[in-house]
């Protein structure tokens, strides 16, 4: 993580991990972007969304039309005082700080020598700092160049739908909850989201068929359906549940 995005995938494509950008990809970031300078997120998961756009060879050789699909499992300290406790925390264990922090790591925009003091402070804050809503979340998504992302809280994915309700129960057997307030407290505070990027034709209508549901008109790529809402989600994202956000 410490090194420029474009690393990550000469060491991918190496014969011995057998990835290959002409087919659907899934990546998951499960609490990894939280970490990193805000910049340097951003630069990542443009490297990924961009990753499916680079044509390779001729298109007409391809089988299916790919895309590569960005799962983020992220807190979202919102604009609350439960939000400030859990920056707090982190900054006490010498993890971030509000004040800025300097990481050493790669920035997106280091050729900016003429910003401010401020300027460059607020470049070096983790992507926690800067990404504090769900709809801050999806709007990086289709910023860095996914062309629709979709998501929800936990809270809503583990009582509605995302996660089925025998999984639910099943984990409440596991460990009994005195203080559900709090549960549910933490979990409106961490988010799943979903972004895709898709290649080629499917590009064409933004990636929606008449009755709105993404990707499922003919000739457009199935990999949008990954954020579709109602009950034929692939996710079980339910409508007035999450946030669905177009790109441009």
């Amino acid at each position: 993580l410490r090194s420029p995005p474009s690393s990550l995938f000469t060491t991918l494509t190496h014969l011995e991990h057998g990835y290959n950008r002409s087919i659907p990809t899934l990546f998951v970031l499960e609490c990894v972007v939280m970490y990193l300078p805000n910049d340097a997120s951003w630069e990542l998961l443009r490297c990924l969304a961009d990753s499916v756009k680079v044509p390779h060879g001729k298109e007409e050789s391809r089988a299916d039309d790919p895309f590569a699909a960005v799962v983020l499992y992220d807190p979202i300290p919102c604009h609350d005082r439960f939000g400030s406790l859990m920056i707090e925390n982190l900054s006490r264990a010498g993890i971030t700080s509000r004040k800025g922090r300097n990481t050493g790591t790669f920035t997106a925009n280091n050729d900016d020598s003429n910003g401010t003091s401020s300027q460059s402070q607020q470049q070096q804050q983790l992507s926690l700092e800067k990404t504090r809503t769900l709809s801050d979340q999806l709007r990086k998504l289709t910023g860095c160049g996914f062309d629709i992302a979709a998501g929800c809280d936990m809270n809503d994915a583990y009582n509605h739908g995302v996660i089925p309700a025998s999984d639910a129960r099943r984990a409440s057997r596991c460990e009994m909850l005195d203080e559900l307030e709090e549960f549910t407290l933490l979990m409106r505070h961490y988010c799943l989201a979903i972004g895709v990027a898709s290649y080629g034709r499917s590009k064409r209508g933004g990636g929606r068929s008449d009755d709105g549901k993404a990707g499922s008109s003919e000739g457009e790529c199935v990999g949008l359906r990954l954020c579709e809402v109602g009950e034929d989600s692939a996710m079980g994202f339910k409508k007035g549940r999450c946030t669905v956000v177009h790109g441009k």
